[in-house]
């Protein structure tokens, strides 16, 4: 018995002192934005981001989307991420963040402004270093709101 005792906290000891490697993140999904007041527009997304973990329930990390509209329009974000994991053995994550976010229309030109992103998600791991994400976010460029859903994998 005290051989166990010895192995598991020398187990734990050795992995509360490995560093944490970063995450990297590829998702895919579909998201809206809504044009000044009008008919919200849809589209297909993609994503990348990386995470680099400060604690056990927090994460910065820096994202960039892009939202292909139709009609030729198209919407990128960058921005600077905090993730929380209100619990630190738990999958479920909030973020927020601030960035900046273009839009491109085709008939009408295009404007880069400040946005406000949030959003939450579940990692699912599939393996020691891989999850899948399944992802909800929003956010705001000059008051015009957006959103949009997905799939991610997670490395790390």
């Amino acid at each position: 018995m005290v051989s166990w005792l010895l192995v598991l906290l020398t187990t734990g000891a050795a992995q509360a002192q490995s560093p944490q490697r970063p995450w990297a993140i590829v998702g895919l999904g579909s998201g809206s934005y809504r044009f000044d007041g009008g008919t919200p527009q849809r589209g297909g997304l993609g994503s990348v981001g990386l995470r680099l973990h400060v604690a056990q329930t927090f994460q910065i990390g820096i994202e960039v989307s892009l939202l292909l509209l139709g009609e030729g329009s198209t919407h990128a974000v960058l921005s600077g991420m905090l993730y929380l994991y209100p619990s630190g053995t738990g999958h479920l994550f909030f973020k927020a963040g601030l960035g900046s976010a273009r839009l491109d229309r085709r008939n009408y030109g295009s404007s880069t402004a400040e946005a406000l992103v949030g959003g939450l998600g579940y990692d699912i791991r599939v393996s020691d270093k891989a999850s899948l994400t399944p992802f909800l976010d929003g956010g705001l460029q000059a008051l015009n709101p957006w959103w949009q859903f997905g799939l991610a994998v997670s490395f790390r």
